[in-house]
This record gives structure tokens, sequence and C-alpha cells, in this order.
């Protein structure tokens, strides 16, 4: 690359190589300037370490994410066809981007998350919970939409972690959204009794 190397392109940069990497170890420094084309020393005019750009493409990704799910506005007319609607975008998120999610779920971090990266995580975590509330008016009560979603985002994570790792009994991305899609609805019934 020509021109000044931004922290916000090492950023961008890095994102897109963790997309297409499911193996974050396999990104070095060295790779990162050759993918930007820049010399290894340009990216410690930014970062310190690894770890410290790392956190900042962990925290870019939970932007992109949340960004993705508010991107279009759900607008069926019961929760359930909201609820249908997120779970598919959910796994086709997913599909479409298995290094990311890899990365933010799988990959281990030295030191605590910076509060910058805590903040875009909540901010995600906020924007599932707000999705609830709006599908199921049951749900409006803060703290009961946060508690379904914190039990959803388990649930679903660990269904969609078997399925990357082989080992669930669902065997593709269709499959795996049917019964998240029943099972997240079981879930929701059952807190709004």
């Amino acid at each position: 690359m020509r021109g000044k190397i931004t922290k916000e392109y090492i950023v961008d940069a890095v994102t897109e190589m963790a997309r297409q990497n499911s193996i974050i170890t396999n990104i070095t420094v060295r790779k990162i300037a050759a993918h930007i084309g820049c010399s290894h020393p340009n990216i410690y005019n930014h970062y310190e370490n690894m770890e410290e750009l790392l956190w900042d493409v962990m925290g870019n990704i939970f932007r992109i994410i949340k960004y993705e799910r508010e991107r279009v506005e759900i607008t069926h007319e019961t929760g359930d066809e909201r609820l249908r609607i997120f779970i598919k975008r959910w796994v086709n998120f997913v599909k479409n981007n298995v290094g990311w999610y890899k990365f933010i779920w799988y990959d281990e971090f030295k030191g605590e998350m910076p509060e910058h990266v805590k903040k875009h995580s909540n901010e995600l975590c906020d924007s599932i919970v707000l999705f609830l509330s709006k599908a199921y008016k049951e749900l409006e009560i803060e703290d009961k939409a946060k508690n379904v979603s914190e039990i959803l985002i388990s649930y679903i994570h660990g269904e969609i972690s078997l399925l990357l790792l082989g080992r669930s009994r669902c065997f593709d991305y269709d499959d795996i959204e049917e019964k998240l899609y029943i099972n997240s609805k079981k879930i929701i019934e059952s807190h709004i009794i």
C-alpha cells in the first residue's frame, strides 16, 4: 500500500484476514504487513504488540455483527416470525464468517478485555435484548429480556459450536437453523408463561 498506514486500515485488513483464516495463530505481524503492502515495523508504529491489535479486531467484529443485526429492520407481524428471521441471520452470519465466529468465541487472548471492546460486546448483547423486547411483548421488561437473551446466546453458541466441531446431530446449516428456531422458541415460551 502506498500512502499512510492508519490504525483503522490495519484493523480492517486484519479483520478481513480473520474472516478468511479459521486459526488466528496463523496471522502474524509479518503476514499482516505483507497483506497490506508495508514493512512490519509500520504495524508496530500503531500497536505495541499483537494482542493489542487482536483486541481491536475483536471490537471491530462486534461492531460489524451489531450493524448487520440492525441493518434490516425485522417487520414481520409475530414474534415467532421475527425469531425465525433472527435465527436465519445468525446462522447465515456464521456460515459466511466462520473465521470471525471462531475468532471471537474460541481464540484465547492474553490479559483482560479492554474497555472499548467490552463496550462493543455489551452493545451487541443489548441489541439482542432490544430485539427480544420488540418481538415479544411479554419480554418488554428489560431484566426478563436480558435473562432470556443470555440463555439464547449460550444455547445458540453451543449448538453452532457442535456443528463447527463436527459433533452435532445436525449435519448442515439448514438443519441447525431449524433446530435453533424450534428450541429458541421453546426457551422464550418457557419464560413468557
